[in-house]
């Protein structure tokens, strides 16, 4: 490859490797250049109350996961939303003595030529099962189709197979495993995704194909800006490329906030 020296290096996570099915340049600017979002960027101004909701909500469950005093009540008066999600979730989602919760769990994988990161919102060892849930606070009502083939869905679920015994001290077959999308919004209509050796195959191979084409990608020859050009409208890197500015108002948000990652957000200014 052209220029590129620390690829090598880089432990893929979900958004990354669909970073690079969007757009490999966009990749190379966030992954490989280090370009990151900035809170001074019209996305993050004109987003900043909804990733602050979202943030707020992922630190409650965590608290309430791990027992800890969530001092909701204060929101009641100051985010009512917050205090209603964080309401609906608690009597959703019952703690049970005999489960253990992890919640914001990482695990990673180095074994070349996969090397995969996650940080899972919950993991729920139920002893029968191995359960996956993931809190979605922004959007309209998740589509099944998208999510069964994202990325965040073919990640996690091969990555918690893979090192189920890092997390559990105990091998779980895929049969075993599932993956639950749950947005406070429509706390009673889950997605749930099964989960099948068949599927852990299938999954690794596209983790493989995709690592294996970034790794002999020349962005510097291989790149065509025409295939990707519909991905340019909301794209934070669209004044480097084309000179033009993200118009936020002719964008549709839900397409914008579903290209935020949110671990690159580690402070937002309201």
């Amino acid at each position: 490859m052209t220029g590129i020296n620390n690829i090598e290096n880089i432990i893929f996570s979900q958004m990354s490797l669909s970073t690079f099915k969007k757009c490999p340049l966009k990749f190379k600017l966030k992954y490989i250049d280090g370009i990151r979002w900035k809170n001074s960027s019209p996305v993050i101004r004109h987003f900043a109350e909804v990733f602050e909701k979202g943030k707020k909500f992922h630190l409650l469950a965590e608290r309430y996961f791990q027992g800890i005093s969530t001092d909701f009540e204060r929101f009641k008066e100051e985010e009512p939303e917050i205090y209603e999600w964080i309401n609906k979730l608690k009597e959703y989602f019952v703690i049970k003595k005999e489960h253990t919760y992890l919640p914001e769990y990482q695990l990673r994988m180095i074994e070349d030529p996969i090397r995969l990161q996650a940080k899972y919102d919950l993991i729920v060892d139920t002893k029968g099962e191995l359960q996956v849930w993931d809190w979605k606070t922004a959007g309209k009502r998740l589509k099944r189709d998208k999510l069964e083939q994202s990325f965040q869905t073919i990640v996690y679920l091969y990555l918690l197979k893979e090192k189920s015994e890092l997390a559990v001290d105990r091998k779980v077959n895929a049969e075993d495993i599932k993956m639950i999308y749950l947005q406070p919004n429509y706390i009673d209509s889950p997605v749930v995704i099964d989960y099948t050796e068949e599927k852990h195959k299938r999954f690794e191979e596209v983790i493989k194909n995709t690592i294996d084409t970034i790794n002999n990608y020349d962005f510097m020859n291989d790149f065509d800006k025409s295939l990707y050009k519909k991905h340019c409208k909301y794209c934070e890197f669209n004044f480097l490329c084309n000179n033009e500015r993200i118009n936020l108002f002719k964008s549709d948000d839900e397409e914008i906030i579903d290209e935020i990652d949110w671990d690159d957000i580690e402070e937002i200014v309201i």
